[in-house]
């Protein structure tokens, strides 16, 4: 059709047309894996019923989709429920009709149902609540009815739902034996039940359990009931949601201490994969005394630790033993200044070995940098960065800088002959620095903004990446540094550094810079 005769609608269809056809003569195995790459995405979409639904969209792009997607098991095999706190009768219909279809659709495959429930506050036992028990039981029963093919069961709900008349209680309490391709659970009752009659989930007894996260603040009680030997992965809290200390106590939930996560950690020998989220009675307590723990925590399969939460107490580190850990996060949202910071304790104990390393610069102080860095011989990604999550607690004194890079910091970075900064135990860095084995660098850097200032800074970079980037003997190549700017110091903008990088003779390929800017709070 010529350009002159079209409208407005046809050169919207022609556009669309022009877009979708590289994806018509794609191979299936392509499209194949870009839908199941879709799906990955899935948590936090629309409600199953919703047409905006990834699994739904994709079905309804073209007949050519809507054929491979109704012929791809895999593809249904992920059943996403939201009830929402006043279903009606249609809607509760529709959702069964979904859940249906994709239990169909499925096949054979193992299925991964996510059930999130809400209710109104104040139900409690009441006729309600036994009408809204009524509505939802036959969803229930559908999904029970193939519970020998569950892989993974995540569900999120109030203490409405926890009560033994409700639906969602007869899911969480089946018996181990009904559940035998079970391997990933994940709890988040943000009430605590109100009923004395209620049974902790029976499920969590499951010998084929691999995978366990408990997102609420009782998780504690659910502990006790999981058979620990079996998992790989454990989560404890949420780190997204770190309640303020009077807001738990007020509230009747409970905390997260490390008291807890030490028993708990005794039962886990098997563990590979562990993130916890602490919460304490006191977000800044005054005496850090160490936790006394009776005898040594050996985890030897460990791979992977995250820390987070209102504070991470002093004086454990050395009581675990964690032979393959390579990976350590420590995100507390607040911590001591003083000589015996808890990041340093860790550092001390397994730094050696660190291959990953990640800390937020708001709660290490800059001073202590240079007593950190020479302890981390191995790290290939360093991460010194500001945690987005909103801070609930009091941000350390303005007079204690925070661990920002200076000149002095990049000085210790850069290769040079006759290495100066060797950790305490005499330990001597190849090429002269620190961290000879870096290859990706997050970090934030802050300063006045002066002219002279600026300059130095800018000089010190392209110094520590071209000594990183010409591949000096015994150093590894740097691939990625990100800079996030704060203070008078987002005045400096990503080309000024692109410049000042390319007249020192940095190449750009197989390399990545990025810049961003924070905002003080």
């Amino acid at each position: 059709m010529p350009q002159s005769l079209r409208t407005p609608s046809s050169s919207n269809l022609v556009r669309d047309l022009n877009l979708a056809s590289p994806f018509s003569q794609a191979p299936v195995d392509i499209l194949f894996t870009i839908f199941l790459a879709y799906i990955e995405e899935l948590k936090g979409s629309p409600p199953l019923i919703c047409e905006k639904h990834p699994t739904i969209s994709i079905s309804q792009v073209c007949r050519q989709w809507r054929d491979l997607s109704l012929g791809m098991a895999t593809l249904w095999s992920v059943v996403d429920i939201d009830i929402p706190p006043n279903p009606t009768r249609s809607t509760i219909s529709a959702l069964e009709k979904m859940i249906d279809a994709f239990i169909f659709r499925s096949g054979e495959c193992p299925l991964t149902i996510r059930v999130r429930a809400y209710a109104d506050d104040g139900l409690g036992a009441s006729p309600a609540a036994l009408e809204l028990y009524a509505l939802v039981e036959p969803t229930a029963k559908l999904l029970l009815a193939h519970c020998h093919r569950w892989k993974e069961l995540e569900v999120t709900s109030a203490s409405l739902w926890l009560g033994p008349d409700s639906p969602l209680h007869s899911i969480c309490t089946l018996k181990p034996d009904r559940v035998p391709n079970l391997r990933g659970v994940m709890l988040n009752f943000y009430e605590e039940p109100e009923t004395d009659n209620y049974t902790a989930p029976c499920i969590l007894q499951c010998p084929t359990l691999r995978r366990l996260e408990l997102k609420g603040y009782s998780s504690d009680f659910y502990t006790k009931m999981v058979d620990c030997k079996s998992l790989t992965e454990l989560i404890i809290g949420d780190p997204t949601e770190i309640p303020d200390p009077f807001v738990v106590w007020f509230h009747g939930l409970k905390f997260i201490e490390m008291a807890l996560v030490v028993n708990v950690l005794r039962q886990c020998p098997n563990l590979v994969h562990c993130s916890l989220t602490l919460t304490s009675e006191d977000s800044t307590p005054e005496n850090d005394d160490p936790i006394r723990i009776e005898g040594p925590i050996s985890l030897p399969r460990l791979q992977s630790l995250a820390l987070y939460g209102q504070w991470i107490p002093p004086g454990i580190a050395s009581s675990f033993d964690l032979p393959q850990l390579t990976d350590l996060s420590m995100l507390p949202q607040t911590s001591t200044f003083s000589e015996e910071n808890v990041i340093v304790e860790w550092v001390r104990k397994v730094g050696s070995q660190l291959t990953d390393f990640t800390f937020d610069y708001a709660a290490f102080p800059r001073a202590g940098l240079p007593l950190l860095l020479p302890y981390l011989p191995n790290v290939a990604r360093l991460r010194v960065i500001r945690y987005e999550h909103e801070r609930l607690v009091d941000d350390p004194p303005t007079d204690a800088p925070r661990a920002s890079f200076d000149q002095a910091i990049w000085d210790g970075l850069t290769p040079r002959l006759g290495g100066v900064n060797e950790p305490d135990d005499g330990g001597v860095s190849e090429g002269g620095c620190w961290c000879p084995h870096l290859q990706v660098l997050h970090c934030v850097v802050s300063g006045t903004g002066r002219f002279r200032e600026k300059r130095k800074f800018k000089a010190a970079l392209a110094a520590f990446i071209v000594a990183r980037r010409t591949g000096t003997r015994g150093l590894a190549r740097l691939q990625e540094i990100k800079l996030e700017f704060e203070g008078a110091f987002t005045s400096i903008s990503t080309h000024e550094l692109v410049h000042t990088l390319a007249e020192a003779g940095v190449g750009w390929k197989a390399f990545t810079l990025v810049t961003s800017f924070l905002n003080e709070q």
